[in-house]
């Protein structure tokens, strides 16, 4: 039995469309249907027959794939094959950026100031309260942060 997951992914790759016209035919940013896609399990069975019915499936169909599991695991979260390019966090000169998909200066953070898995916690948490960070900077943010302290901040 497959996944709701991997049903919204097989529904856009038999359209032969990426996540950007996916994204638009829903009326969402591509990141945050690349979350529904690749993200933890946090879609709700309205929002999962919402995605299904704005990408052509009938009602029927989205309601009985709305109910399929998730894979759920926060360790698929971080095993996912999927690389953002660009790079949505990065460490560069003893600085993290967390880089915006505009235009705008990166939010940076003083490499320093990250000195224990406690303190990449406190930063998740004030990261988490931005309204442009996606699950995709904290997934990010946590690689580079683990890169940096040289410990596995990743859960096993």
């Amino acid at each position: 039995m497959a996944t709701f997951k991997q049903k919204l992914i097989s529904i856009r790759a038999a359209q032969g469309i990426d996540y950007a016209q996916a994204a638009e035919i829903i009326g969402i940013p591509e990141q945050q249907y690349r979350d529904f896609e690749y993200g933890p399990a946090t879609i709700s069975v309205v929002e999962r027959i919402g995605l299904l019915t704005s990408l052509g499936v009938s009602l029927e169909e989205a309601r009985e794939a709305a109910r399929e599991p998730d894979s759920g695991s926060l360790a698929d979260f971080f095993e996912s094959d999927e690389d953002p390019v660009p790079p949505f966090v990065r460490l560069q000169d003893g600085v993290i950026q967390v880089l915006f998909r505009s235009n705008q200066a990166p939010y940076e953070i003083g490499a320093d100031r990250i000195t224990s898995p406690e303190m990449v916690m406190r930063w998740i948490d004030h990261l988490s309260r931005k309204t442009w960070v996606t699950k995709q900077h904290i997934r990010e943010f946590v690689s580079v942060c683990s890169t940096y302290l040289g410990t596995s901040l990743h859960p096993v």
